[in-house]
């Protein structure tokens, strides 16, 4: 899961990745969060092309408003770029992320994968990918608290 943001123009360096996990996210008997940031080529709000630039990992220990945050190595970001987080979930019982219900989904993205670190660099390729706005999938429609924190390319 995660947002889709437009970087300012000349780009940005990001350094930091926050994520404000849902009350039971992620089971950590399952493992530590994989932190990801992808860039997308087409720059097209869609994530499905993106491939990975930058990850680590870190094991949240807060929940629901409060945000996590984990820092990375300084990676250049341009045009359109993807940040978001992969666990193991305990199916149908573990919630994603907070949602800003006040805020359209129409930039949250849910994709999910046996072994996303397969997929990352082909998120289309993940057997299941959803916007946070289709009313198909998405019991509670908002967008995602994922964040990206970083300053503008010198």
């Amino acid at each position: 899961m995660g947002n889709y943001y437009l970087a300012q123009p000349g780009g940005e360096i990001v350094t930091k990745i926050s994520i404000a996990f849902g009350p039971t996210f992620p089971s950590l008997a399952n493992g530590p969060v994989t932190f990801w940031l992808l860039q997308d080529p087409d720059e097209d709000f869609d994530p499905r092309n993106a491939y990975a630039i930058a990850s680590v990992q870190g094991t949240p220990n807060v929940f629901n408003d409060e945000f996590f945050s984990v820092d990375i190595p300084p990676t250049w970001v341009h045009g359109g770029f993807f940040v978001g987080a992969s666990a193991k979930l305990d199916g149908g019982a573990d919630k994603p992320a907070r949602v800003d219900r006040d805020t359209s989904g129409d930039k949250s993205w849910f994709f999910y994968a046996p072994d996303i670190a397969a997929t990352i660099d082909d998120p289309a390729a993940a057997p299941f990918g959803t916007r946070n706005d289709n009313p198909q999938y998405v019991v509670l429609p908002g967008a995602f608290m994922v964040r990206a924190t970083g300053t503008s390319a010198p």
